[in-house]
């Protein structure tokens, strides 16, 4: 009897510990495809925007990638538009918003992968001119920008821990920009905020490189 019971003791304890084996083992191949990087955008600085981003696996092939940013003055726009210099325009600064899916076909986290973007971008813009009689008229545009996309992108490793993101992708965004400006009402002979909406459509092609930190 007393043979018996040791044998189902040491049975236990074997299968405890074999489960334990199995666990630390399935934990070891999860921890090799697990991985999280903060990120910062380089290039889209030079479009107005300052963005920071947060990449997070969800299974072994893919990832979500979430960021969040300021939007400012354009300075590609203004190098090739005279007009969007002048003293009577001012840029109130806005948000950002990304939200992104990525596939990574070979290493996890790493080497080459395959995307899909969305990205809202939001701002205001202030104009000042003067009328007819000399007093100061003032414009409020609010720019709205919705971009989705499709992408390829590759991490080079600078180290175990930081990599460069390139990245490029194709698709389309769509503009919608309301305007209030100021006309006189010939009634009133006032002068009052008229509402202007413009909405449009177009083709858009990206590159750009983020700097990673592999948490």
């Amino acid at each position: 009897m007393k043979t018996k019971n040791s044998l189902l003791f040491v049975f236990l304890i074997l299968t405890f510990c074999n489960s334990l084996f199995a666990q630390e083992k399935n934990e070891d191949k999860k921890a090799k495809y697990k991985h999280q990087y903060l990120k910062v955008s380089l290039l889209e600085f030079f479009s107005g925007d300052f963005s920071f981003f947060y990449e997070r696996s969800i299974n072994k092939k893919i990832s979500a990638e979430i960021g969040t940013g300021i939007v400012f003055k354009n300075f590609i726009r203004e190098f090739v538009d005279e007009s969007t210099s002048s003293a009577g325009r001012k840029v109130v600064p806005g948000m950002s918003f990304n939200f992104g899916i990525r596939y990574y076909p070979y290493i996890p986290g790493e080497l080459f992968y395959l995307s899909a973007d969305y990205k809202y971008r939001r701002y205001r813009t202030k104009y000042t001119t003067t009328g007819n009689n000399g007093e100061n008229l003032n414009f409020n545009e609010y720019n709205g920008r919705s971009i989705y996309r499709l992408g390829v992108g590759y991490n080079l490793a600078l180290d175990s821990r930081m990599f460069l993101d390139f990245y490029s992708g194709i698709g389309f965004w769509g503009d919608s920009n309301k305007t209030y400006f100021q006309q006189i009402n010939e009634n009133t002979l006032e002068y009052e905020f008229i509402e202007d909406i413009q909405k449009e459509t177009k083709l858009h092609f990206n590159i750009g490189i983020k700097f990673s930190y592999k948490l």
